[in-house]
């Protein structure tokens, strides 16, 4: 497993991928997202940025950093970044997200997974890493391996977790599924891993049965458990199910076993039009006092011609009343090629029984039909109207900024720095070639540009200090970042 990926310095900047490309070219693309907040209309000041840079190679990689505006030094601050690795399916191989340490200046590791597939693009490994400030590098959180039948079913997980005492993963958990000739679950075994003993100690056992119609429908659902004292089987949840001439679900009915009779717990019913959009969602739970069911939260759906949702309301149930009450809607125009235009929300006696607000989104477009600008409008209850809150400005770039068209693979890049601390000359060794090198001090001024003297770079004229050097080739890209002390 690739260790450290991207360096710990990353300074407000795209880190350089360690990760092998083997590919004739490579292209790169950054596309970003600036937010401005409105304190009154026409008055902005910019919120927030999105910055997103994308490597096309034979693995797609993806950074993509968040900044928010510091009014303070009316600049940029970086707080956090996500990377991404995707397959040649489009599978997410790789996701690491870093967090801007704000007491010293760097890029810190925080979250990691590594994901595997099988040939039919069906995940079978998924493994979790923390990283470690002591090692200064990830250690394993949670690994959960998949098995699957020749039908694509999840027969086996094993759960794994980080065993500090060895520096590696031990079994946690194993979940065993079987399923019957039609691919419906009929058995789920669970286990713990007993360490002592090097075993799995089987911990509960559930069965499925199924009641099916001459269609093929399942009408009837039981759940059942073992008494793994005496291995009888005891029925604590059964569902329904009740469909239209279509096969379309009408009602799913969830009871529960209480005191050896099965009662009540919840139920959903739909409706739907001509065409088979869902035009209703009721869900209604037991009332012991009445022995029946009795309303709980309720969705309306309208649809236009293309089939585009254009209408969302959602109810929940007023027992006082003994009816629906509208607690928000949500209602959605589209330009003619079926994009969003906006989406406008109103709400109802969210605080009070006359209280309404609203909030509603703009997207323009560019000719392309991507995002050009996003607005939002936020209900000012001062006014009782919806006022501008913020816009968001999207931009999108197709430079190619690197073309290998000579060599086969781009390797690892190592990069070291000496010595450390600098009195004078600070000496760069790289598998990559470094033509500058800007120096900023901890609260992220750039102090000192110099060029390359030999591999070596003249440090004598700033103080004494810890600074953030960052490492540029002949065309200015990115090669690194690393934190040096000055004498």
């Amino acid at each position: 497993m690739t260790r450290n990926l991207f360096s710990v310095a990353l300074l407000l900047i795209l880190s350089v991928s360690s990760v092998n490309l083997i590919a004739q070219m490579v292209h790169s693309y950054t596309d970003s997202i600036v937010t401005y907040s409105f304190t009154s209309e026409p008055d902005s000041i910019l919120s927030s940025k999105v910055e997103i840079r994308r490597i096309d190679s034979v693995n797609l990689s993806e950074n993509e950093i968040y900044y928010n505006w510091d009014v303070e030094v009316n600049n940029w601050q970086i707080e956090r970044q996500y990377n991404r690795i995707f397959g040649d399916s489009g599978n997410l191989l790789l996701f690491e997200w870093f967090k801007w340490n704000t007491t010293m200046y760097y890029m810190e590791p925080f979250d990691r997974s590594e994901k595997e597939y099988d040939q039919n693009g069906l995940i079978i490994s998924d493994a979790d890493y923390k990283w470690n400030h002591n090692a200064e590098d990830w250690k394993g959180d949670e690994k959960k391996i998949y098995q699957r039948d020749e039908k694509g079913n999840d027969t086996t997980m094993i759960s794994s977790v980080w065993d500090w005492g060895i520096d590696n993963w031990r079994y946690s958990k194993k979940n065993v599924s079987r399923y019957n000739e039609d691919n419906h679950l009929t058995e789920t075994e669970f286990y713990d891993w007993n360490w002592n003993d090097s075993v799995w100690l089987l911990y509960d056992k559930t069965r499925y049965d199924y009641i099916v119609n001459d269609r093929e429908e399942i009408e009837m659902k039981t759940i059942s458990s073992m008494d793994l004292s005496d291995e009888s089987w005891h029925a604590w949840r059964k569902i329904e199910y009740i469909y239209d001439e279509s096969g379309r679900v009408l009602s799913e009915s969830t009871y529960r076993m209480i005191q050896s009779d099965w009662e009540g717990y919840t139920r959903y019913e739909f409706s739907y039009d001509v065409v088979g959009n869902v035009i209703s969602t009721v869900s209604l739970k037991w009332d012991v006092g009445i022995n029946d069911w009795v309303g709980f939260t309720k969705y309306n759906y309208a649809f236009d011609t293309a089939g585009n949702r254009t209408e969302e309301i959602y109810f929940q149930w007023d027992q006082d009343l003994i009816d629906w009450k509208s607690i928000s809607k949500h209602e959605w125009q589209y330009e003619e090629y079926g994009t969003v235009m906006t989406v406008l929300t109103s709400y109802w006696q969210l605080t009070a029984p006359n209280d309404f607000r609203q909030s509603m989104f703009e997207y323009l477009h560019n000719s392309s039909g991507k995002d050009s600008v996003t607005i939002f409008h936020g209900w000012d209850n001062v006014e009782d109207t919806l006022k501008l809150s913020w816009k968001s400005f999207h931009y999108y770039g197709d430079e190619r900024i690197t073309d290998y068209t000579s060599i086969e693979e781009l390797p690892l890049i190592d990069i070291v720095l000496y010595p450390i601390p600098v009195k004078g000359l600070l000496w760069i060794k790289s598998e990559v070639s470094v033509r500058y090198i800007d120096v900023f001090d901890l609260k992220g001024r750039c102090i000192l540009t110099a060029n390359n003297m030999g591999n070596a770079y003249d440090l004598s004229g700033i103080s004494s200090g810890i600074y953030i050097v960052r490492m540029l080739d002949q065309n200015r890209n990115i090669v690194g970042t690393r934190k040096i002390i000055k004498e």
